[in-house]
């Protein structure tokens, strides 16, 4: 993210990635092994992390400068 030049075309990543982190979340509830219940969070971890990430940047890269923090 840091690397972006902009911010253009980050706002489609912030449902994506929060259906990802529900998805995951579903399949933890549904899922009777160690390895796929592994797997699932793993995919929600991901997707939970990635919104944040993307809010993130967009957010600081639109604000201000004098009121970043």
């Amino acid at each position: 993210m840091a690397r972006r030049g902009s911010v253009r075309g980050l706002a489609k990543w912030i449902p994506a990635s929060a259906l990802i982190a529900g998805a995951g979340a579903i399949g933890v509830c549904f899922s009777r092994s160690v390895p796929l219940t592994a797997f699932f969070f793993t995919l929600c971890g991901f997707g939970m992390f990635m919104t944040a990430v993307t809010s993130n940047t967009m957010i600081q890269s639109i604000v201000d400068d004098d009121k970043r923090g």
